[in-house]
């Protein structure tokens, strides 16, 4: 593919177009961010450090540009200190970028680069563009001298099934025996092995009216429903005016070998 990879240090300029990118996170007038739905940046860890990739981080925030100046593809990643064993590993998504950003003020040199998100220009999508991105990001880390690549993976199919346990679709298989999420399959394919499940990844907790915002649903009585895009059902508490959404990832390790 004749794309080049450039961090955000190096081209500065394409700040304001890079996709997905926003000078903060999304609000309940957004529809969506790079395919994943507002709620979801509304995390504690996405609402306070979201926005320091940008400001602390260019270095390691990735995008495949064409040679007609075109943003592909980008890539959002924190680096961050892991001992290497599952034990040591962040919980999820909110704990890892929130770890990123605590190593850093605390001057703790980075051996592990973990990816927090992945997009791709429409008009690019099912032209094996993240997969040859994903293969730059391995040669990345490798050039950078970190250790370990990482990624709580949210896998793309699973808001169609949010009623099944993440360790349970993470075994579901198609019909000729290939992994049945797509974006699974990608990684893995590329070598990444499962190491870990984080059932409380990006944990989002809001009042009624909020989530009301974020999702264009009512929500009249307390318990369980079913968002679109969400991976598992929220909970409501209309006594308490609240609403809580724990996110399933599976946490994903590629080999650099």
């Amino acid at each position: 593919m004749d794309y080049k990879l450039f961090t955000l240090a190096q081209r500065s300029d394409k700040a304001l177009e890079l996709l997905g990118f926003p000078e903060s996170v999304p609000n309940e007038s957004s529809s969506s961010h790079f395919g994943w739905p507002v709620f979801v940046f509304q995390s504690y860890s996405g609402r306070i450090y979201w926005s320091r990739l940008a400001e602390c981080f260019a270095e390691h925030q990735l995008f495949l540009l064409a040679q007609n100046e075109e943003i592909v593809a980008s890539c959002y990643t924190i680096p961050f200190c892991w001992q290497g064993d599952k034990e040591s590993l962040p919980e999820g998504w909110d704990k890892v970028l929130e770890k990123g950003c605590l190593d850093r003020e605390h001057h703790h040199s980075p051996n592990a680069l973990s990816l927090l998100a992945i997009t791709v220009a429409p008009e690019y999508q099912g032209k094996g563009v993240s997969k040859f991105l994903l293969e730059l990001i391995k040669a990345y880390v490798i050039e950078n001298h970190l250790e370990y690549l990482v990624a709580p993976v949210r896998p793309v199919l699973k808001q169609f099934y949010p009623l099944a346990p993440i360790v349970e679709y993470a075994e579901w298989k198609t019909k000729d025996g290939k992994i049945f999420d797509p974006w699974l399959r990608v990684h893995i394919s590329l070598g990444a092995r499962i190491i870990k499940f984080a059932p409380r990844s990006m944990i989002v907790e809001g009042s009624i009216s909020e989530w009301e915002q974020w999702t264009g649903m009512k929500f009249p009585a307390s318990g369980e429903y079913i968002v679109p895009g969400a991976l598992s059902p929220v909970t409501v508490y209309i006594n308490e005016d609240k609403v809580i959404y724990h996110e399933p990832n599976i946490w994903l390790k590629h080999n650099l070998a």
